[in-house]
C-alpha cells in the first residue's frame, strides 16, 4: 500500500530544481506507485506561482525544464482535493495552514516538508507525522508505511 503524503511546496521546488531526497521522492517513489501525493488545488496553485518566480528562471532554463509538463506528470497520479478544512495553527505564515488542511482532507499518512520555521517544528498535526524529505525516504525504504 503506498504512503499517502502531502508534499509542501518547498519539497516540490527543491525536488524539481535541485534533486536530492525531494527529487528522489518525485522521480522514483511517485512513478513506482510507492508514494501517493495528496494535494489540493490551493497547494497546486502555490507550486505553480512559486516556480513562476523570476529567481528560479535561470535554473529552469539551465535544466531545460518544462515546468508545466513535469508537474502535470507528477500530479497525474495525485489525489487532489478541491476543498480543504480551514486551519489556523500557524500564525506566523498563514499560507502554511493549507498544507495542514490538505492533510486533514486527505487523511494523509504523513506531511513532507522542508519548512524548518513553521511546519517541521510541529512534528505532528492531529496524529499525522510531519517529516523531512529524508525521513519520508527512510520510511519508504523500510516499507514502513
Amino acid at each position: 500500500m503506498p504512503l499517502r503524503s502531502v508534499l509542501d511546496t518547498n519539497v516540490f521546488v527543491s525536488g524539481l530544481l535541485y534533486g536530492g531526497p525531494p527529487g528522489e521522492l518525485l522521480d522514483v517513489y511517485v512513478p513506482q506507485g510507492l508514494l501517493t501525493i495528496c494535494t489540493s488545488t490551493l497547494l497546486m496553485n502555490e507550486v505553480y506561482r512559486v516556480l513562476d518566480d523570476p529567481k528560479f528562471s535561470f535554473r529552469i532554463l539551465e535544466m531545460g525544464l518544462d515546468v508545466r509538463s513535469s508537474l502535470a506528470t507528477i500530479y497525474a497520479g495525485a489525489d487532489v482535493y478541491a476543498e480543504i478544512p480551514p486551519v489556523s495553527v500557524i500564525k506566523e505564515d498563514p499560507s502554511d495552514n493549507a498544507v495542514l488542511g490538505t492533510a486533514l482532507a486527505a487523511r494523509a499518512d504523513a506531511i513532507t516538508s522542508g519548512d524548518k520555521k513553521h511546519v517541521l517544528p510541529l512534528k505532528r498535526f492531529q496524529g499525522i507525522p510531519i517529516l523531512t524529505a529524508q525521513e519520508t525516504l527512510r520510511k519508504l525504504q523500510k516499507g514502513d508505511n
